[in-house]
């Protein structure tokens, strides 16, 4: 799947999400909260940390100076969360990933002048995923007539999609070559996988429309790069690309 390709579809998912969304909200809805608002957008900002296994892990580890917490990065998404009720909410997730990393071939060097070979290897990752998420403690708690705003902890899982793109643009070495065995090269591709996810947070409330909150993650995925790239390691390792990961963030809650 092309690079465009890819983000038509991420953006049709978007318009789906967006558009559901609009019809939930004409929908008349009950305000189970005695009046409290009962669903909210989450801006999240955290750490993405991927496990880093599988053949095309193991394959670039063994081949070049890269290593899998390399990949650490930054993670910047938001949620849509509907309540159904005090004790269970449903959410609808985007976030979005992307690092780069500078990696030198382990063998090999230039002859004469002993420079690193190098080239720059880019992951990005967009998630696009749904979730069921209990609050053992509910949302709020009861003060005589009253229902209280209170610390939300919440635990859940779900599924959906993985957007993802993995490319390596730089030097490489032939060493079948005869003559000058460095040359450049660029493999890029880009796919969707399936995504499976469990999640745990907790939110403070500031106030009935205003919370902070924590949450991490752990998401399993794995995606298929073309076939040919298997031989651009000139090793009979899988090239499967797991994208497994946790994420660890902190973020906002506007209810409304």
């Amino acid at each position: 799947m092309g690079y465009s390709s890819r983000h038509v579809l991420i953006a049709a998912a978007c318009s789906a999400v967006l558009l559901g969304s609009a019809s939930a909200q004409a929908q008349p809805r009950p305000r189970f909260h005695g009046g409290q608002p009962d669903r909210a957008v989450q801006f999240r900002l955290g750490g993405f940390f991927p496990t880093a296994d599988g053949g095309l892990w193991e394959a670039s580890e063994s081949v070049f100076t890269l290593d899998g917490s390399d990949f650490n990065g930054v993670v910047a998404g938001f949620s849509y969360v509907q309540a159904a009720n005090n004790h269970l909410e449903f959410g609808v997730n985007l976030d979005f990933y992307g690092e780069t990393v500078l990696a030198a071939d382990r063998d090999f060097r230039e002859a004469g002048t002993g420079a690193l070979i190098l080239h720059d290897t880019t992951l990005s990752v967009v998630p696009l995923t749904v979730d069921v998420r209990v609050l053992p403690a509910g949302r709020y708690r009861m003060r005589g007539e009253r229902r209280v705003m209170r610390p939300a902890f919440y635990v859940g899982g779900g599924m959906g999609f993985n957007f993802w793109e993995y490319e390596e643009l730089g030097d490489f070495v032939d060493t079948n070559a005869v003559g000058d065995p460095i040359y450049f090269d660029r493999f890029k591709d880009s796919g969707v996988a399936f995504e499976l996810h469990a999640l745990a947070g907790v939110e403070f409330p500031i106030n009935s429309r205003f919370h902070v909150l924590v949450e991490g993650r752990r998401s399993w995925s794995e995606a298929k790069p073309d076939e040919s790239y298997a031989e651009f390691f000139l090793a009979p390792r899988n090239n499967d690309l797991e994208l497994d990961a946790t994420s660890i963030f902190a973020g906002v809650s506007f209810r409304f």
